[in-house]
């Protein structure tokens, strides 16, 4: 085997699949560029393929990783794209055998002994976090020693599979060097805000039992959260070397420790970045107050993003979101009396959905009005435990996994709603609050107020309109 010194990362290009009224952002892939981060870190020469933000084709993915001409490619996959990882490594092992091949992501870790007798383009797979693992594989092969011992590993040996469990955890974040954003094409990110925003991962990891949601799978439900001054450090590098001016926070419950949050605001306000840099982030209705959003204001925040999921309390407790309607609507004012704008998330067609549990949604989402909204179908990807009561229940329409995408299919049978009704009542739903003349008018007011995200906004009211109508 040739010595491994050449590493590239992919991930596929998948926007043009899942771009929908509210879901216009390409972000960078921090996952990879972490992973790259460390790899570097050890004296590795690395390069990323951004497929998605470059909007490449697999040929023309292949071409690019066979012209950085690796010793090991790299390829992230979510549910719906392992496919096209798949047929990434395939045609890459078919141009040259030589090449070791490793996926990792959500996917290979909910499923990585099917995954490895799927698709035998991969060499190897990385089940959890990649950082310390995969670092781990390419000492191993180039050293020749066992692959047992490494955490998290998956391979063949024998025409058998094996997996080495979980791979270890970063204890501490702040060990971590920041995500490589010199391997990636910094230009092409941009939201509805700003053509010029990165993503920021302030922690991994989420104690909460949503039966939809598979974070915990990777990141474990113990929260490990970054120093403020660490976090601060990177978004500074940010706005100087790339001229960032818009940050996204990934984390799914990023209020979820309170007084950390207080303290990463006055990071904000101390280093002046509240001054250069605005800021969104996720959270849930069940974890802000109002003087937490005043000082996230004070900080550069300008919006909140909360899942309201279901207007039917039945519903959101079947979940196990465990928050309450109540709740909900305190949030989105809070929010507004804070002078933040809001994003809705509301899911339907989780089992035991009617059309009067989607009514009770739509009529929750008119009275809440978020300033942007996304609706999408429940969708149960493997690993969640949506997904093990579908199959257990026999509710999977298909485990065709190129087909699990939230936004556009409904993976759950329903006895209750045909498949075209349901289609109907989320269009019904989108058409009643973004066809509003006056929520018309609050998007022009906001392109005026925001001249850089004329651009995307015009872009993505043509895509909401074919949407629509």
């Amino acid at each position: 085997m040739v010595l491994i010194n050449r590493v590239t990362l992919v991930n596929p290009y998948f926007q043009k699949k899942t771009q929908a009224i509210a879901q216009i952002t390409v972000g960078p892939p921090l996952g990879l560029a972490y992973i790259a981060s460390a790899l570097e870190s050890k004296g590795y020469t690395v390069n990323i393929i951004d497929a998605n933000a470059e909007r490449l084709s697999i040929e023309d993915t292949v071409f690019r990783l066979l012209e950085s001409k690796p010793d090991l490619a790299g390829f992230s996959a979510v549910t719906p794209t392992i496919g096209i990882c798949r047929q990434l490594a395939e045609m890459v092992k078919k141009e040259n055998n030589s090449i070791v091949t490793v996926v990792g992501g959500i996917h290979p870790t909910s499923l990585a002994e099917e995954t490895l007798r799927n698709c035998a383009g991969f060499d190897f797979l990385i089940r959890g976090e990649g950082e310390l693992a995969l670092a781990q594989l390419i000492s191993a092969l180039n050293d020749h020693v066992s692959l047992d011992n490494i955490k998290g590993l998956g391979y063949r040996k024998s025409d058998q599979v094996f997996v080495n469990g979980t791979a270890d955890s970063v204890k501490n974040l702040d060990d971590l060097g920041f995500p490589a954003r010199h391997l990636l094409k910094n230009s092409l990110y941009r939201t509805f805000d700003s053509g010029k925003m990165t993503s920021v991962i302030a922690m991994r990891g989420c104690p909460e039992k949503c039966i939809y949601c598979a974070v915990s799978l990777v990141a474990g439900r113990i929260c490990r959260k970054r120093n403020h001054s660490n976090i601060i450090e990177e978004i500074e590098t940010c706005f100087h070397k790339y001229k960032t001016n818009f940050v996204a926070f990934l984390d799914d419950t990023f209020t979820f420790d309170r007084p950390w949050v207080h303290r990463l605001c006055d990071g904000f306000i101390a280093s002046g970045l509240n001054r250069k840099i605005k800021w969104s982030c996720l959270t849930r209705v069940d974890n802000i107050d109002p003087d937490l959003l005043r000082h996230m204001k004070q900080a550069g925040c300008i919006r909140v993003e909360l899942g309201i999921e279901s207007g039917s309390q039945k519903i959101l407790d079947y979940t196990k979101k465990g928050i309450s309607i109540q709740q909900a609507k305190e949030a989105f004012l809070m929010a507004k009396k804070a002078g933040l704008s809001t994003m809705g998330f509301a899911m339907l067609n989780i089992p035991g959905e009617t059309r009067d549990t989607i009514s009770a949604t739509k009529k929750l989402i008119m009275e809440l009005e978020p300033d942007f909204l996304q609706v999408s179908f429940a969708t149960p990807y493997p690993g969640t435990e949506l997904f093990e009561i579908c199959r257990k229940e026999n509710l999977l329409t298909t485990r065709e996994w190129s087909k699990y995408l939230f936004l556009n299919n409904q993976i759950i049978k329903n006895p209750a709603i045909s498949e075209n009704e349901l289609k109907d009542l989320m269009r019904d739903i989108q058409q009643s609050f973004h066809l509003r003349p006056k929520y018309i008018f609050k998007m022009f007011l906001y392109m005026l107020k925001n001249p850089a995200s004329i651009r995307t906004m015009l872009w993505a009211g043509a895509n909401a309109f074919k949407k629509l109508l």
